[in-house]
């Protein structure tokens, strides 16, 4: 079987360790495993338009939207759709928005939790809107896609074609999610979001004491600080 350089990375040593960490890895979960699809209410791929001068009543998400922190709706372009598309096509609070066609390998199944109601900004096609059933925080279902072995089993199940690397809603269905009972699940968010808060603090810390360090060795420098002797 002959391979481009393009599609070496796929079959690297280290893409097979990373899908065969999403396809077993789960197994090890004290609790059950069940296909996303089955707390799924919908699956829906994004609208296909293009943008104009706007200003109009409508915006579309572009790709750069999708940030670890949540949507960013200052990337958006506007558009010009029909009052019918528009209420098809929009986000409400709780939508797992995630990217199913994206040129970086690692950016695969990139996604962003939308936080509030947005009748005016639509998804576009090479987005999936996921809308849990209830049984399954967002938030929670968001943590585990983008966990090690999510980003392993959504890497394992890309195709490429032309420079992009694509899943589907048929591979969200089919992911293999552990689940808590709903108060493990908001326990689990509750200490991830705190870890995440402790790890800013600290970088923010060391960033100030780098700043510091700059300023302290440029006086030094300069003769305006003595050297510590």
């Amino acid at each position: 079987m002959a391979l481009r350089w393009s599609e070496m990375e796929r079959w690297s040593v280290g893409f097979l360790a990373g899908a065969l960490t999403g396809a077993a890895g789960f197994t090890r979960s004290r609790f059950p495993i069940e296909p996303l699809g089955r707390h799924l209410e919908s699956t829906m791929n994004g609208y296909c338009i293009k943008p104009v001068a706007g200003p109009t009543p409508y915006k579309m998400l572009k790709l750069s939207t999708l940030k670890p922190s949540g949507l960013d709706l200052s990337e958006t372009k506007f558009i010009q759709v029909s009052e019918s598309i528009a209420q098809r096509f929009a986000l409400r609070k709780g939508d797992l928005l995630i990217c199913r066609s994206v040129g970086s390998y690692t950016l695969i199944a990139k996604s962003a939790l939308v936080e509030g109601d947005h009748s005016d900004v639509l998804f576009p096609d090479i987005i999936i809107r996921c809308r849990m059933d209830g049984s399954l925080l967002p938030e929670f279902v968001r943590e585990v896609v983008q966990s090690p072995l999510g980003r392993a089993y959504f890497q394992s199940n890309a195709r490429t074609a032309v420079g992009m690397w694509k899943i589907g809603a048929d591979d969200i269905r089919t992911f293999p999610i552990p689940i808590p009972p709903l108060p493990v699940q908001e326990k689990i968010v509750a200490d991830l979001q705190a870890l995440r808060a402790a790890i800013k603090s600290l970088h923010d810390q060391a960033n100030a004491e780098r700043q510091e360090a700059k300023k302290a060795m440029e006086a030094m420098i300069l003769g305006t600080k003595p050297a510590r002797q």
